[in-house]
């Protein structure tokens, strides 16, 4: 990783069994005492500080699909029933915080306690990196250079966690709650790396194959701590699956002297991560196996409706290689641009979007030149790999962790900026690299430290400064979206995310008008066209309305809330038997049987018609949904009246 590293390896015996220093390696002078914590104390306190503006932040998008909609399940189960699903580590972690916050007299859904998970994780994940290239710089196979010390080592490793941590590219794992999972697997993937680092360094203090010394438990507890990183790993997202190539690159290029040596000490812990993680993340738990065959399923943006309507009764699968509308070919030939717009935010991070709306390359002409762009690197990285294999850990590192989600398998959202979250770490290595080898020019000791913090100083405060106004955003779901679509104005969603917050705020006209821009992007969404329909209800425009509903009940799709409000605008206007026909089409819908108030709607109807029968039948399961509700029971009782005859009364 730089020129000045230093190693701790075994030592070969003597023929009488004790250790001599090995020919092949140097010991360096570390750092002693409480100096050498000096920066990691520093780390910490900046990166609490940055991220406390998060604190404020309110659920957005995703958010409400897995915390706010399905509280009352997370309110019944325990903590065991809670670590279910793709990413059960993720599910059980919300569990935690609803219960914790309803504990504290709260309703499980105030937002402090989801941040402080997040900012806790992101603080451990940027604690663990600079432990990891702290402790790589120390390893260096080479005896001709000087060994790096360890005080040293802690501030180029501070330099490039601090770097790291507070750039606003990581925004959307840690203020976006439910983006927890890439910070989760990115703290577990690097804490698998670490102590795969540290079972190497217990090894060669004085254990190896042969021997029996305390440093042999001592291997192998750090061994479990890898092994318990990558079962952690594994239930937070399916990205984890990299981690064994990650690890065998890291062990072959920083630590052992060939694959032989690999293999001979260190096959336990490989073989346990390679085992624990590939059955994990390719089988149904995590999802990856329900993605191959395009299960997956992502909720409509925004979460509701203006009408706090539920969610469709089925909605696209959200990646997998059966993914309706987008295939591997156009999902690949899409992503070197996408790669390109991340490497330029990590270095000039302006142009941030909380949703793209990235859109899919149609055929290869008009991404020549950033899949020309991407194919330079990855030579690049090919022979950097081969002529300075610790340069080339950094470069394959960051296309290996991208490369689930941006090469081939197709996913929704071609661009998410949480995806960058771990990648940016090996790019931040590169350039606190280039740095520190620059300044090795300046030959004056005081005047290289000078330039470092000027330097460090003036790159890592403007950093800073913006991660703190991007979080300002999730303050605001409206502000958010709307510089979403400031961003991106051709993306629907974007566009249609705008109208439901502006709705909720009760601005039905600008809703309205941000869902007519969505239509135009995206004429066939149902609950776009369906929400657009109900902000012009709301503003009086009932005929428009009735006509947007038709067109978006048409397509086919079984929306019980869109039948169900189609027949409050007919009843409106006294028009029976449609409105009668649009609520019988919502009660036989399984979301719309469970609705007690269009059973009293279609009994109301039913009512006028003189379908008194019908009627009593629909009153009598509206009091069964809601036996609590007096205008419930009042018609059941009138319409029981009037069906019996006078004689009987």
């Amino acid at each position: 990783m730089h020129n000045t590293m230093h190693t701790r390896d075994t030592q070969p015996s003597r023929t009488d069994g004790s250790k001599q220093p090995s020919p092949n390696h140097t010991h360096g002078t570390h750092g002693r005492g409480w100096r050498r914590w000096v920066p990691a104390c520093l780390l910490v306190v900046v990166c609490l500080g940055v991220w406390s503006s998060s604190l404020g932040g309110e659920f957005n998008l995703d958010d409400e699909a897995h915390i706010v909609d399905p509280r009352k399940t997370i309110e019944s189960q325990n903590f065991l029933e809670s670590m279910t699903g793709n990413r059960p580590m993720v599910s059980a972690s919300i569990w935690l915080n609803f219960h914790v916050d309803r504990a504290l007299g709260g309703d499980g859904l105030r937002t402090a306690g989801y941040h402080v998970w997040n900012i806790t994780v992101h603080t451990l994940a940027a604690l663990v990196l600079w432990l990891l290239v702290r402790d790589t710089l120390l390893i260096d196979r080479r005896p001709d250079r000087e060994a790096m010390t360890r005080t040293r080592a802690g501030w180029f490793a501070f330099a490039v966690a601090l770097l790291w941590s507070i750039h606003p590219l990581q925004t959307e794992s840690v203020a976006y709650i439910i983006q927890r999972g890439e910070a989760m697997v990115g703290l577990f993937m690097l804490t698998a790396v670490w102590g795969l680092n540290r079972v190497a360094h217990v090894q060669a203090g004085g254990w190896d194959a042969s021997g029996g010394s305390p440093g042999r438990w001592r291997a192998w507890a750090w061994g479990g701590c890898v092994v318990m990183a990558a079962l952690l790993g594994a239930g937070s997202k399916e990205v984890m699956v990299v981690t064994p190539v990650v690890m065998l690159m890291y062990d072959r290029v920083f630590v052992a002297r060939g694959w032989r040596e690999l293999v001979a000490r260190r096959w336990a812990v490989h073989l346990a991560v390679w085992v624990i993680v590939l059955p994990m993340v390719l089988s149904h738990l995590p999802g990856v196996g329900g993605m191959l065959r395009g299960d997956g399923a992502v909720p409509h943006p925004a979460g509701v409706g203006v009408l706090e309507t539920e969610h469709p009764a089925e909605t696209p699968a959200s990646a997998g290689f059966g993914m309706e509308g987008l295939d591997p070919y156009h999902y690949a030939i899409s992503q070197p641009g996408v790669i390109l717009h991340y490497l330029r935010l990590s270095v000039w991070p302006r142009g941030q979007c909380f949703d793209y709306g990235w859109p899919v390359a149609k055929n290869l002409r008009e991404v020549a030149w950033p899949i020309g762009a991407m194919m330079l690197m990855l030579i690049a990285t090919g022979i950097t790999k081969w002529r300075w294999p610790r340069v080339g850990f950094c470069a394959a590192t960051f296309f290996f962790i991208l490369a689930p989600t941006s090469s081939v398998m197709p996913i929704a959202d071609l661009c998410v900026e949480h995806r960058m979250y771990l990648p940016l770490a090996p790019v931040c290595v590169l350039v606190v690299m280039g740095v520190w080898m620059l300044l090795g020019r300046i030959k004056v000791p005081a005047a290289r430290v000078g330039v470092s913090c000027v330097l460090l100083v003036g790159v890592s405060v403007p950093l800073a400064w913006a991660t703190v106004q991007r979080n300002a955003l999730y303050h605001d779901p409206l502000a958010l979206w709307q510089d979403a679509v400031s961003v991106s104005p051709n993306n629907w969603r974007g566009h249609y995310s705008v109208g439901i917050y502006l709705a909720r705020g009760g601005n039905f006209r600008e809703a309205a008008d941000a869902f007519a821009e969505s239509l135009k992007f995206k004429p066939g969404d149902v609950k776009t066209r369906t929400d657009y329909a109900r902000a012009i209800a709301l503003l009086g425009y009932t005929d428009e309305a009735i006509r947007q509903l038709r067109i978006a009940l048409d397509t086919g799709r079984g929306d019980a809330q869109g039948w169900y409000e189609l027949g409050v605008l007919l009843l409106q206007k006294n028009d029976l038997p449609a409105a009668r026909d649009a609520f019988i089409h919502c009660t036989n819908l399984p979301t719309g049987n469970v609705n007690p108030e269009a059973h009293n709607l279609l009994g109301i109807t039913l009512a006028k018609m003189g379908d008194i029968r019908g009627a009593v039948e629909h009153f009598t399961r509206a009091v069964q949904l809601d036996p609590g509700n007096p205008n419930y029971r009042e018609n059941l009782s009138r319409a029981t009246e009037q069906r019996t005859p006078p004689a009987t009364r």
